[in-house]
């Protein structure tokens, strides 16, 4: 409960966020590959080189199929938000998200910028052995840029917020519990995502 209600005020800004040693990252920084966080110097996780940095931005320009990128954080109960700084019109264009709870390139949860190939808004996805479920609500409306997106965690209870406002909720007690990586989930339908100021706190 008492992280439930820190993220409820975290979500609407009332207190700034303490960084601490968890990684962070501003991109800011020639790529094309983003190689480790510039807070925590973490090592970012990726199947090949399908993200890359652009503008001292992360940019899922290059990715074929889907591609989750991530990096260690050392908690499994923690609040993981990046700004969107850019996305492509329309669901056909809108698939990616900020990806929790990772465990490998295969298993993870995402908090998705879309919530169907025809649509908008936004919804949880389990990512189990390279299979995509959506679970718990969500919220249709058109994703726009730019926007903060936000996920906390603790225990069963995945919580995504957007200026403050709850957009999604799922509670699962049954997969990646104890899993530590946090980062960003991206496809092919979705290379106009644009991602800047990726930020855990505990």
């Amino acid at each position: 409960m008492q992280r439930i209600v820190k993220a409820k005020i975290d979500a609407l800004g009332w207190f700034p966020t303490l960084s601490g040693s968890l990684p962070q990252d501003d991109f800011n920084r020639t790529g094309p590959a983003p190689v480790a966080t510039s807070v925590g110097t973490k090592v970012w996780v990726q199947p090949g080189s399908s993200w890359i940095i652009n503008g001292n931005q992360l940019s899922a320009e290059n990715i074929t199929g889907t591609a989750v990128i991530y990096c260690e954080t050392g908690l499994s109960d923690l609040t993981v938000e990046a700004d969107l700084a850019a996305i492509g019109a329309g669901a056909a264009n809108a698939q990616g998200g900020l990806a929790i709870r990772v465990s490998d390139l295969n298993n993870f949860w995402w908090l998705s910028t879309r919530r169907t190939s025809t649509g908008q808004g936004y919804h949880f996805f389990k990512y189990q052995a390279g299979v995509a479920i959506a679970m718990g609500t969500s919220l249709a409306e058109a994703v726009t840029a730019p926007k903060r997106p936000k996920i906390f965690a603790d225990g069963p209870v995945l919580i995504g917020y957007v200026a403050g406002v709850e957009v999604a909720r799922v509670t699962d007690a049954s997969f990646n519990q104890s899993a530590t990586g946090a980062g960003f989930m991206g496809a092919a339908a979705g290379v106009g995502h644009r991602w800047d100021n990726f930020a855990t706190t505990a």
